[in-house]
């Protein structure tokens, strides 16, 4: 929470704070509902903390309905609050913004949505880390930028989320972002224009301090004539791709392209697209919308783009132009329907529920059109199958990279079971993205064939520098361990909260079903399990048995497509699995081509309970494990599995 001279507690409803009067209407605020910013209206059922602010900061209070709590449960919050991924100091927490690497310093940053004031949805500032190595973390204990909320400006409801703009005055740090000045904002409503603007800053002392620009806001609003959905999250780069379409040579010419990201209303979502000049990055000339008809496929196996874009990337990668995007209003449900009860009510009638979105990556290329520059879709997919959302990413020059980060929000669980927490939401992981190739498995979603004939997709992984967690953790390592369907074989323990599996499973024929039951009591009673279902071709996250507490909790399975693939000899490709657990954030990543981010919100008994991990294999349609020819089928082996337990400790 802070040091204790920054903070103060009052239960009044009316107080004098530096000789201005602030009047608590009841705790009413801005709040967010299954997506939509809306005004509240119940009482706040606690003492609101205040935190004084700075001398260099507004003395306003920027009120939330779900203020921090004056005494979060401390073993809760030590046990689900992650440790090392990285989160803001306290209150609510969403998207990442502006991350990039600063060669002048040696320094990664990363700015991210912030509401230091509750852990709900609300204030929208931007909070500030940054990290020498990309795993430990330094965080600003105040917002670096916040609303203006005298005089009603083109910011006065909000700072949401932005870009980074590289290659400007040496020692000069520029930022663009969305300057809100009225709320609702949401796709389903009717949109009010000049309630999103654009507009940039500037920092000269590393990202602490920033001066917003006189001529701000630069844009006023989307362009004229169109009924958008939204128009928000810029996004700003050098686009080799972009350059050759306007024919302005084989990339690195004298302009950046920016993207603006929202949808048209009853027609989808869609990119804004403007042209830059490096010279002056206050000088945005709209090139028009880049998606037409032609631009998104639709069908069975191609997931559905949504309604309405948020925080999008364009990129180049080995040769392969990409663009990501935060899908709104998808009819994908995330996660999906459960056989069993899965979305748990509480005595009190709270029931979380999920926004529907999803996180998309898309590649392809542009093209000229008689309208103007147009996207034409090669392949699509996942950047994760789980809740991960508000994916932003950047060229990290000192590796010559691509990183991703993005949100894992608090979805899952209700807010009168985590306003006790103290905070709300963290970044998963930064990801490495990468072109990879794959044999055997072409035709499925999410590959493309290339001009050499070979079969690749948008590969994914967690940044190397994170293996240095491992270093003061137990580890257990286990190998060439073989047992037959049916049977379930414990090899290790996590005693903490903080740990990382790593395993190769070789898949026999006959099986149906592997998976690794992790975090489990010893009677099976809690736990969770990743399974690869080999005849559905899905990997998936049983979360059903997570807690025996799970009012107030979503505990159905997340999971998503992979598809093995198989050698001309009938070999199975090996499941490669990874998985990071965190206080209450898992991550699992498998063949270095899929992605998973879900929740576990243990009970308290449960944290020193659910502590083994074993691995298990289930029959497809077989009896006995012997084939005719007397081949040992229906079994499983580990090649190699080590767990980690208590890394980044």
């Amino acid at each position: 929470m802070g040091n204790d001279d920054h903070e103060a507690v009052f239960d009044c409803h009316e107080l004098e704070l530096e000789d201005e009067v602030v009047t608590f209407a009841n705790g009413h605020g801005w709040r967010e509902v299954n997506g939509h910013h809306q005004r509240d209206t119940h009482d706040t059922p606690f003492p609101i903390p205040l935190k004084r602010r700075t001398s260099s900061m507004s003395n306003k209070l920027l009120l939330n309905p779900a203020p921090l709590p004056t005494h979060p449960t401390p073993s809760l919050t030590s046990a689900w609050r992650p440790q090392y991924h990285l989160a803001a100091p306290w209150g609510w927490m969403n998207d990442p913004c502006a991350p990039y690497y600063d060669e002048e310093t040696g320094l990664y940053h990363v700015f991210y949505q912030w509401n230091p004031w509750g852990v709900e949805w609300g204030n929208m500032s931007w909070g500030h880390a940054w990290s020498k190595d990309l795993v430990r973390w330094e965080n600003e204990e105040e917002p670096v930028l916040e609303p203006v909320k005298e005089g009603g400006g083109w910011d006065s409801e909000g700072v949401f989320t932005g870009c980074a703009i590289r290659g400007g005055e040496e020692g000069l740090m520029t930022v663009a972002y969305t300057s809100v000045s009225a709320l609702p904002i949401h796709y389903t409503l009717p949109y009010l224009r000049g309630c999103e603007t654009l507009s940039i800053a500037t920092s000269r002392d590393g990202g602490r301090a920033w001066v917003r620009d006189e001529g701000n806001p630069i844009l006023t609003g989307p362009p004229e004539g169109v009924d958008v959905t939204g128009w928000r999250d810029p996004f700003v780069s050098e686009w080799g791709s972009m350059d050759r379409v306007l024919g302005r040579g084989e990339g690195r010419g004298g302009f950046l392209y920016g993207i603006v990201c929202g949808g048209i209303r009853d027609v989808g979502p869609n990119l804004f697209a403007y042209s830059i000049p490096k010279g002056d990055v206050r000088d945005w000339t709209y090139l028009g919308t880049l998606m037409d008809d032609e631009s998104l496929p639709i069908g069975e196996g191609i997931p559905d783009v949504g309604q309405n874009w948020e925080v999008c990337n364009f990129f180049e990668l080995e040769g392969e132009c990409f663009i990501i995007a935060g899908a709104e209003g998808s009819t994908t449900p995330s996660p999906p329907p459960s056989s069993t009860s899965s979305v748990n009510g509480d005595a009190d009638g709270g029931i979380p529920e999920r926004p529907v979105r999803r996180a998309l990556w898309i590649s392809g290329s542009l093209v000229s059109t008689p309208a103007g520059p147009k996207w034409r879709t090669k392949a699509m997919g996942f950047l994760d199958h789980g809740l991960l959302y508000a994916a932003n990413s950047f060229h990290d020059s000192q590796h010559d990279r691509r990183i991703l980060w993005g949100w894992a929000p608090e979805d899952d669980c209700h807010l009168k079971r985590r306003v006790n927490e103290g905070f709300a939401g963290c970044l998963a992981v930064p990801r490495e993205l990468f072109v990879k190739e794959v044999e055997g498995v072409s035709g499925t979603m999410g590959t493309w064939i290339g001009s050499d004939g070979m079969a690749r997709t948008l590969g994914v992984r967690p940044v190397k520098e994170l293996e240095g967690l491992r270093d003061n953790a137990k580890l257990t390592k286990l190998q060439d361990v073989i047992f037959a369907t049916g049977n379930s074989t414990k090899l290790a323990e996590a005693r903490t909260s903080q740990w990382e599996l790593d395993a190769k499973i070789i898949i026999g024929k006959g099986c149906g079903k592997v998976g690794v039951r992790v975090g489990h009591t010893h009677d099976i009673s809690v736990g969770m399990e990743v399974v690869y279902d080999l005849e559905k071709g899905v990997l998936f996250v049983q979360r059903e048995r997570s807690t025996s507490s799970p009012e107030g909790i979503i505990t159905s399975p997340d999971i998503g497509q992979l598809t093995l693939s198989t050698a001309e000899d009938g070999t199975l490709e090996a499941l490669e699995l990874r998985v990071l657990f965190d206080g209450s954030v898992m991550e699992v990543y498998a063949n270095e081509r899929f992605a998973l981010t879900t929740r576990v919100y243990y009970s308290e008994r449960n944290i020193k309970e659910a502590i083994d991990i074993s691995v298990f294999a289930e029959p497809a349609g077989m009896a006995d494990g012997v084939h005719g020819d007397g081949e040992l089928e229906g079994s499983v082996e580990i090649g190699e599995l080590n767990v980690w337990d208590g890394i980044g400790m």
